[in-house]
This record gives structure tokens, sequence and C-alpha cells, in this order.
């Protein structure tokens, strides 16, 4: 994207964004997911299934140490485990929530995004910072603004009939949007 950027709240340069997001493909041998056929009525009739988005809102969950039994073969070495527990959030009946078999996640993997990688090109008549540590980064572009810190990792420059021109490349670990007045 065509932008202007903005380092340690200095003058504003045109500058190219890339954004780039790795996604890295996780699998699990064990990995459940919601049951969509689940669903249960409580002793005092409240209605418990899991929501669109995998939740479960009419129920708590609470972790509880349990003493190793000895079922485990020692693998814990007598320090025992922690399981999850749920309640309704009403009558704080112990519920068990349905969950099947992630097939996808068990041989595929399941995607998790890591972190965002920025790169900004800045281009300039005169040098955009001197710091060699971290430096403060804004970028605006349309009525977005990015905001986060990086470091400048390749400096250059070039003259012509338009004079001087330098090139800056910024490598920030992130670019957050800047919360806006609503």
């Amino acid at each position: 994207m065509t932008a202007t950027a903005s380092i340690n709240n200095g003058q504003e340069w045109p500058c190219d964004v890339t954004i780039e997001q790795d996604v890295e493909y996780v699998r699990s041998e064990l990995a459940m997911k919601p049951d969509p056929g689940w669903e249960f009525i409580d002793d005092a009739g409240h209605f418990h299934a899991f929501a669109e988005d995998g939740e479960l809102p009419t129920l708590n969950s609470e972790r509880v140490d349990v003493p190793c039994d000895g079922s485990c073969g020692g693998v814990c070495q007598g320090e025992g485990y922690t399981e999850l527990r749920w309640t309704c959030r009403i009558c704080e009946q112990e519920v068990k929530p349905g969950y099947v078999p992630d097939y996808k996640a068990r041989t595929l993997g399941e995607p998790i995004a890591l972190p965002l990688q920025a790169w900004l090109t800045i281009t300039s008549t005169e040098p955009v910072t001197n710091s060699r540590g971290e430096v403060s980064v804004r970028v605006r572009y349309g009525d977005q603004e990015l905001f986060g810190t990086g470091f400048v990792v390749n400096r250059g420059g070039s003259g012509g009939p338009d004079g001087m021109r330098l090139q800056t490349t910024i490598s920030a670990r992130s670019l957050n949007r800047r919360l806006k007045n609503s």
C-alpha cells in the first residue's frame, strides 16, 4: 500500500508498506472440537449448548487440581493434574460439554497466525532519522492510521536532475490500528 510515514514524530514522507503474516499449521493427535449436536438440559431445566463461536455462554469453567491417583503410570511424578470443570451459571450443576474428534487438526493441522511483520520503504530528500536503535513509527493512508515501533535496516540514496533521493527501510515488529474517536 502507498502511504505516508513519520519516524520519531518527524516530517511525514511518502512510503510503501508491506505487511506479512506467516501461518504455522499445528497438528494434535488428541485434538477435539465442540460437538454441534450436543445439548443438555440440567435438573433445573436450564438449556446448554455451544454457541456458533464454540463458546459455552451458559456455563462457568473452573480449573481444578486433582491429586495423583496413579492412573498416569507415574508420568506426573505424584503432582497430579488439572481438570477443567463446567457448571451452570445459574444453578451450579456440573455439566460435561460434548466434544468430538477434530480430524482436520489431527491430520492437516490448524492454522495458527504468527506475529505480523511490516516493512516500510520511505522515500525522502533528507534523512528521516539518525537513530540506529528502535524508532517510533506512524503510518497514514486514507483515513487510517497505524503505529508501532521498528528498526532501520537499510539506508541508501541517489542523486539526479530532481535532486537527492534517499530511501530508508524500516522493519516494524507490528503496526497497530489506532483507536478512533467515534
